[in-house]
């Protein structure tokens, strides 16, 4: 008799096991690799002229796991930069990840993210001061958290918060 409930539970156990076993997951990778040269006549805005060709090299990575409602997805990104002239322009290795999970409510949706992103500090020097003083590296960090829900098909309402923080620091030094 003790057998027979030991086996009908093992059973019992082992039928529920398999049917949350059976819940479907879905993985979607990515790979992707994207190549540019870009050619500076004067690099640094300066009277000497001196100029430089720079290629780069981006190879990326996402992953995303879907099981009906949730998303998990994570990325990861190289970018490769090599100088014909690095008194000009450094050769950097800048890379960039962001991991994130998303819900889908009833009427709605939820989510929280986050990121890291290190770059060159060049672009943003040269739009908010229209020179070059020196190639530094930006750091950037960032943590998401959304929640949306649908009252109609014209009202919703969006709760979104976000940080961020952005470090500066020296070339390839991040």
């Amino acid at each position: 008799m003790k057998n027979k409930v030991v086996l009908r539970s093992v059973f019992i156990g082992f039928a529920l096991f398999t049917l949350e076993a059976k819940a479907a997951i879905v993985i979607d990778q990515q790979l992707s690799i994207s190549a540019g040269t870009f050619y500076y006549s004067n690099f640094q805005l300066q009277q000497d002229e001196e100029s430089v060709w720079v290629y780069s090299l981006v190879p990326a990575y996402r992953v995303s796991a879907l099981d009906g409602k949730n998303t998990w997805f994570a990325s990861a990104a190289l970018r490769l930069e090599r100088s014909t002239n690095e008194d000009v322009s450094a050769n950097r290795e800048d890379p960039s990840g962001q991991i994130g999970w998303r819900r889908d409510l009833e009427k709605g949706s939820a989510g929280v993210s986050t990121s890291y992103v290190r770059s060159s500090s060049r672009l943003r020097q040269f739009r908010e001061t229209g020179l070059l003083f020196e190639d530094t590296t930006d750091t950037t960090r960032t943590i998401d958290a959304n929640w949306t829900h649908l009252f109609s098909d014209r009202l919703d309402l969006a709760v979104v918060g976000s940080y961020q923080e952005t470090t500066f620091g020296w070339t390839q030094g991040g």
